[in-house]
């Protein structure tokens, strides 16, 4: 039991459990009470991915992080509910064509037997899938809370650094959210700020 707790691993991943609630939790209380809307269609995919992703994990015994991604599971499908009344009504013809082309990525990586080649193919939906949440950060920034993908940021290092070990298969997802909630929350602070400008 001692040694539980001396593990720094469990302590990355404590913190990361902890960052992974309070983002969504800013995120949330946001949603009802400020100008955050949420986008339907990424956070359906989001979390539709993040469910075999979990899996996959689990599957491989990754269980230092698997519980970070089992937290956001369950956010995930909780925003997508609430999504349904309060999302964004600027769906676009491209946001369309691209959730079709999810689904249709996702109903393939089902009968795909190769558990590294199903998490690459995964990974790279839930990286395309950023496209509705950039464009629409990029039009209108000021509905968009970045503090959730602020948050996330660190989350997601931190369970690098709690992971037993650091294959492809355990830390392809990781390091991909790393990268891309790093770009997001730059494109949010950038535009919010020559928006600025120009009302000024």
């Amino acid at each position: 039991m001692l040694s539980f707790f001396n593990d720094p691993k469990i302590f990355f991943w404590i913190i990361s459990v902890i960052l992974t609630f309070l983002g969504y939790y800013i995120y949330v209380k946001d949603i009802y009470f400020w100008e955050n809307k949420p986008h339907f269609f990424s956070w359906f995919i989001w979390w539709l991915v993040t469910l075999f992703i979990y899996f996959i994990q689990i599957s491989w015994d990754s269980w230092a992080w698997s519980w970070t991604v089992l937290v956001t599971l369950i956010i995930t499908f909780l925003i997508a509910f609430i999504a349904i009344k309060k999302w964004t009504k600027d769906i676009t013809f491209s946001d369309t064509i691209s959730f079709i082309f999810a689904l249709f990525a996702i109903a393939l990586w089902i009968f795909i037997e190769d558990k590294l080649f199903s998490l690459v193919l995964l990974v790279l939906i839930d990286i395309f899938w950023y496209y509705p949440t950039f464009r629409k950060s990029y039009k209108n920034p000021f509905e968009e809370n970045y503090m959730l993908y602020l948050l996330s940021i660190p989350k997601f290092g931190l369970a690098i650094f709690a992971l037993n070990e650091t294959t492809l298969i355990t830390s392809l997802y990781l390091y991909a959210n790393f990268i891309i909630l790093f770009l997001l929350v730059f494109l949010i602070v950038f535009r919010r700020k020559v928006l600025a400008k120009k009302i000024i």
